[in-house]
């Protein structure tokens, strides 16, 4: 019986890439990059050293037949879907109850299905070696990625002293987690060697995470609430009756802010979060104007741009600094710099 397991957070909307990714079908079902859903690829770049029944996704309702017929390598039993969305808090720990039942010394990753990593032998090398250091020591490991870029789209982790070396693999004591900055701040962190971009991605034992999970009481209630409906193998119906009285919990804030036990370990690979349309000039080719174009595009004196074609073909002419989105479910026409404002608009309930 293996030790590792995977969990794959996959119950969003991806509201910032409307109109691409929609309610019925979010941008991880989505073939984006390669011909390939971004959730495939997150499945395939998962060390083979974790046996596909230990890899558990966590979606919501919703999303559960569609991520069926996308990853039929996976257990039916390992789809796990949230009645309700109440952010990571609440999907990483049901993933705990989960995996404690089956192997309480187990160790387990937890990856988004939404983003893009391009080294996958140093990625898949940074997991196993991650789970092996948290297997042997009582702490919350996460990834942190060197920034390219002033990004104001990401968190950031401050590191402090060194905590282990293994074979250029480098851990650190985490001194903060910084909220998304303002560009000015961006800046400062790019040049300043103890800022890391937060991944999201983590790595811990049952054991850990379990005693860690202490410092929040919501949390730790629902975890130990919701046991005995796994103990019973009535984990739907526990989640039924629990996830309602939760409130909307990032584990960042409720966990990662308050543990004094966590290592980063520095992601020497490339990495995007695939927020919104911009973050798609980091994944594919730009012309000579600096456009980024997708589909059945023509440009003249067009520079900038980011324009993503379903079907149509698309004339630009004497435009700069646009994102022009069109599918079968809608078009979409923003200024460069307001795309994390699309999630603030009700255009996604259509």
């Amino acid at each position: 019986m293996s030790n590792y397991f995977a969990v794959i957070m996959a119950g969003g909307y991806g509201e910032r890439f409307w109109p691409l990714s929609t309610k019925k079908r979010p941008k991880q079902f989505i073939d984006l990059i390669n011909n390939k859903s971004l959730i495939e690829m997150t499945i395939d770049r998962i060390p083979s050293t974790i046996p596909k029944e230990n890899i558990i996704i966590i979606t919501n309702n919703d999303h559960i037949d569609l991520t069926k017929n996308i990853l039929p390598q996976i257990p039916d039993e390992n789809i796990i879907g949230e009645p309700y969305l109440r952010d990571t808090g609440a999907a990483i720990t049901t993933s705990l109850a989960i995996i404690k039942k089956r192997n309480p010394n187990a160790v387990f990753c937890v990856l988004a299905s939404d983003h893009f990593i391009d080294d996958v032998q140093e990625f898949n090398n940074t997991i196993l070696e991650s789970m092996k250091l948290a297997y042997e020591n009582e702490i919350l490991i996460t990834i942190g990625i060197k920034p390219s870029f002033p990004s104001t789209g990401y968190g950031y982790i401050k590191t402090d002293d060194e905590f282990k070396n293994i074979n250029g693999l480098k851990y650190f004591y985490t001194n903060s987690f910084v909220e998304k900055p303002n560009l000015d701040k961006a800046k400062e962190f790019m040049i300043d060697n103890k800022y890391f971009w937060n991944s999201g991605i983590f790595i811990w034992s049952v054991k850990t995470l379990e005693k860690s999970l202490k410092l929040s009481s919501q949390l730790f209630k629902f975890f130990t609430e919701l046991s005995p409906y796994i103990e019973s193998e009535n984990l739907n119906e526990g989640l039924k009756i629990l996830y309602p009285n939760l409130n909307k919990i990032s584990i960042d804030y409720e966990l990662m802010e308050k543990a004094n036990n966590i290592v980063m370990a520095h992601g020497n690979f490339s990495w995007s979060d695939v927020g919104s349309w911009d973050s798609l000039e980091k994944l594919f080719t730009q012309d000579k104007n600096d456009n980024t174009f997708i589909g059945k595009i023509d440009s003249y004196k067009s520079f900038k741009n980011t324009v993503y074609s379903k079907n149509k073909s698309i004339k630009l002419i004497g435009v700069e600094g646009l994102v022009i989105v069109e599918t079968d479910d809608g078009i979409l026409v923003c200024k460069k710099g307001y795309e994390q404002d699309i999630k603030q608009t009700n255009l996604l309930s259509n």
